[in-house]
């Protein structure tokens, strides 16, 4: 150390001769780390070289054994055309072999692909397109023939049913081949789904509402099972014949005699007359819409003659809807009075009463009895039974 140098000086340069020696040391431990990288990189391209070349060595072997095969297979094809010509023929030119094939084996397999034998790599194939499913649902058929989807739409249909077995009901043929056919329930399919199957279906159960379907416009189409149009055209449908009178109708026609008769002059026989076909469409009278009003509806079944009924007959419908009612004690005393104020004689009023005792019990009917029995003797009701439900 100089004499005319402080100590920090000293101290300081002792540190940067450190941190110098740090550095360097740092700088050669990063060109040795790259350089094995470097070596590391190198050894992977020449093995990744090397099995190209392995790959096409083995490529060239199967050309050359191609080759081969090819050659025998002309020889052969040569030997045969010199048999043939041996044997006694027309001309030489009918029996030319064909020539053998001259295109190369890249041609005739295509070229190998190089990638798919790398290192680490895995032969990739190329999806198949998915196929289409067959009798798959077509939204276009539920116009055109009338059917709903069930369950969610997102999904493929797997149901669906007939709007007119639901809205129409089906309808009964006079054939005897076809009045023995199911007429009741809703016809469901399921896949696969054909138009053939919907058509024989509504030839079959709904030949009348299906041709006045198909008659139809594509705005009524859409409107065609709304409750308003429902009401409309519900007359349309033939009646559904009872099972009962469908068998009934097959015993008598089982039963019925013979009308077969020996041959007789035609002079002493008459001549049957037929029965004449009943139109079953003449016969539906067109549909009745149910009145919103009382007195509409009353006038339609007594003939615009309707007249109240008498008091005393009022009070004895209300006696007897009170009863079944079950209402308090003291509320069927008033109108019990009120009865018998209108001209209703005690009997009466002990029949309105009895009539109830099979549908309210023994026990509802000692109760109101009891209370009728205070009003005929003008006496009190008992001041307990004021504020009694009636039970």
């Amino acid at each position: 150390m100089l004499p005319n140098m402080p100590p920090n000086a000293v101290v300081r340069g002792t540190n940067v001769a450190a941190v110098a020696t740090q550095q360097q040391h740092a700088y050669q431990q990063q060109q040795s780390y790259e350089q094995v990288q470097y070596e590391q990189h190198a050894q992977q391209q020449q093995y990744h070289y090397d099995q190209q070349q392995q790959q096409q060595q083995q490529f060239a072997h199967l050309q050359a054994a191609y080759d081969h095969a090819a050659a025998a297979a002309a020889a052969a094809a040569v030997a045969a055309s010199t048999n043939q010509d041996q044997a006694p023929s027309s001309s030489f030119e009918d029996h030319t072999p064909p020539s053998p094939p001259s295109q190369s084996f890249e041609n005739a397999y295509g070229a190998p692909n190089l990638d798919a034998f790398s290192l680490g790599g895995t032969v990739h194939h190329d999806p198949k397109p998915p196929a289409k499913r067959k009798g798959a649902f077509r939204q276009e058929h539920a116009i055109k023939y009338g059917l709903k989807v069930i369950g969610p739409t997102t999904a493929p249909v797997s149901k669906v049913q007939c709007m007119f077995c639901v809205h129409y009901g089906r309808e009964v043929s006079a054939d005897d081949t076809k009045r023995k056919m199911n007429v009741k329930g809703i016809k469901y399919w399921t896949p696969p789904f054909r138009t053939d199957h919907y058509a024989m279906h509504h030839d079959l159960q709904h030949k009348v509402m299906f041709q006045h379907y198909e008659n139809s416009s594509s705005q009524e189409r859409l409107h065609f099972f709304e409750p308003d149009t429902v009401h409309r055209l519900r007359h349309l449908v033939p009646k559904v014949a009872s099972s009962s009178s469908l068998d009934n109708m097959d015993k008598s026609k089982d039963n019925k005699p013979s009308t077969k008769r020996g041959k007789t002059s035609q002079s002493r026989v008459d001549p049957t007359p037929t029965k004449p076909t009943l139109d079953p469409f003449k016969m539906m009278l067109p549909p009745t819409e149910i009145p919103h009003d009382m007195q509409t509806l009353v006038d339609i079944y007594v003939g615009h003659h309707y007249t109240p009924l008498e008091e005393k007959w009022k009070a004895l419908t209300t006696v007897a809807s009170l009863v079944a009612q079950h209402v308090r004690n003291g509320f069927l005393e008033t109108h019990i009075r009120r009865a018998l104020l209108a001209g209703a004689s005690k009997s009466e009023v002990v029949q309105v009463i009895m009539q109830s005792a099979s549908f309210i019990g023994l026990p509802k009917t000692m109760d109101a009895m009891k209370v009728a029995h205070d009003v005929f003797l003008q006496g009190a009701a008992d001041s307990q039974n004021q504020n009694t439900v009636f039970l």
